[in-house]
């Protein structure tokens, strides 16, 4: 699916009328490649766009979710208010998309008080807008219309499904779990049908420092519950806070009419975790080529441990407390990772120029981390595995990933064991696999957000 780069600018250059004079890649977006690039056109203006493409690898190439999806968002929502790129083209084939680039970083991390106060009202405000918009009138081909309030969840848990079923490679029984506890407990009602963003949040808008400039990344656009998006922003806020998430949603409900519903909140973010787990287990089957794949590595552990969590609570389902794992002697082998960690940190970070190979050489850190633990707390783990997955399965497998297969495939033809049994297996197995992350063993003790009700009316 990647194009040779002179490809991509002829392309550009035909649409444009213009000569491209920059063409750089940034480290923004995982799921997709992207480039920033400048346009010289004949009258001497200059065009500053942005052009992203699916190079294969990300957790998105080949499903439904590809950028022609997102191209229908930008046409739906050229004039309506919301802050969002102007669209130039997207491929025949779905596989690139160029944009007018609008100015912002997605960076909070430098705001405080008032400034960030203000970006987080900008960006409310943004979302009212969306959620404010009559989708009667939006022309968006290939996004289904919920007709009964139980649509409004179900119509995009089975996208997810087809996405698991069809793409992945590697076992995921947890996140079936969920999806089955997701679909028997579907929301039976909807205050309003909307346009969900699907992956709201910071780091997916851009500011200005005092407002928010555009809204992006609308891959995961389809029409459902309002609630849907406010989980997102629950859980991406959580890892790069907004100004005081309450305060927040009453400000969402005073712009919409739409009650914020603490109960369909929780539902939704334990959907929203399930979608990030596919995607890590999506992409680290393709994982190759150019992709890093060190951030799914280490996020699907931590996705993981927070879904059993999440997942306990909406079923009221007590975990038992979480054992503490014995680490054995370093193995030989610690010198070396050790040497490897030091030469890494202290000789090569330093001498690395690009913003690209910083990020790569971060990632690397993080699968080193990962690998000195591991020799201390693997061979603990493995049998701890294969002890659970004989309880589980009525027999014991000959290593952890065959009896994780077998888990798979009784868990898709619904014959798995009783719930109290798989929660009891998921919930030890997640807490080894994350205690294998340092970084992310430290994150898995956040209890998710929580959110208060709002006295906005439903509408």
């Amino acid at each position: 699916m990647m194009t040779d780069e002179a490809d991509d600018r002829a392309w550009i250059a035909g649409l444009s009328g213009g000569r491209v004079e920059r063409f750089e890649r940034t480290t923004a977006g995982r799921s997709r490649a992207t480039w920033l690039v400048g346009v010289e056109c004949d009258d001497g203006k200059t065009l500053d766009l942005v052009l992203r493409r699916d190079t294969g690898d990300g957790p998105l190439s080949g499903t439904e979710l590809d950028l022609a999806r997102e191209a229908v968002i930008y046409r739906a929502l050229a004039g309506s208010g919301v802050p969002v790129p102007d669209l130039i083209a997207v491929t025949p084939d779905g596989a690139a998309l160029l944009v007018t680039r609008i100015d912002g970083t997605e960076d909070l991390t430098n705001l405080r008080g008032d400034g960030l106060a203000g970006v987080t009202d900008s960006f409310i405000d943004a979302v009212a807008t969306l959620h404010n918009l009559d989708v009667g009138r939006l022309d968006l081909p290939g996004l289904a219309l919920p007709t009964a309030p139980h649509d409004h969840t179900a119509t995009d848990l089975a996208l997810w499904r087809r996405i698991l079923d069809t793409h992945a490679t590697r076992p995921a029984p947890l996140v079936r779990f969920a999806f089955d506890w997701l679909a028997e407990h579907l929301p039976t009602e909807a205050q309003r049908t909307v346009l969900c963003h699907g992956d709201l949040g910071p780091g997916n808008f851009l500011h200005d420092g005092r407002a928010v400039t555009a809204l992006l990344d609308w891959e995961f656009a389809h029409l459902g519950d309002p609630m849907d998006d406010l989980a997102w922003m629950t859980i991406r806020s959580a890892q790069v806070p907004l100004h005081d998430l309450d305060r927040a949603l009453l400000r969402y409900s005073a712009a919409t009419g739409i009650a914020v519903d603490p109960d369909r909140v929780a539902y939704f973010q334990l959907l929203v975790l399930a979608r990030m787990a596919v995607a890590c287990i999506v992409a680290l089957g393709k994982r190759g080529g150019r992709m890093d794949a060190s951030t799914y590595l280490a996020l699907l552990p931590l996705l993981e441990r927070q879904i059993v969590r999440q997942l306990a609570r909406l079923a009221d389902f007590d975990l038992a407390p979480t054992a503490v794992l014995a680490a054995s002697e370093p193995s030989p082998r610690a010198e070396v990772l050790e040497m490897l960690s030091t030469d890494l940190g202290s000789v090569l970070m330093p001498e690395l120029q690009t913003p690209a190979a910083r990020s790569r050489a971060i990632g690397m850190t993080l699968l080193l981390m990962h690998l000195q633990t591991a020799d201390t707390l693997g061979s603990t783990i493995d049998e701890s595995d294969l002890d659970d997955l004989e309880v589980v399965l009525g027999g014991r497998p000959a290593t952890p990933n065959e009896g994780l297969r077998v888990l798979d495939s009784r868990m898709s033809q619904g014959v798995a064991g009783t719930p109290a049994a798989l929660f009891d297996y998921f919930d030890r197995r997640s807490a080894r696999n994350v205690a294998l992350w340092p970084i992310m063993a430290a994150m898995a003790e956040r209890p998710l957000p929580t959110v208060l009700g709002s006295g906005g009316a439903p509408s």
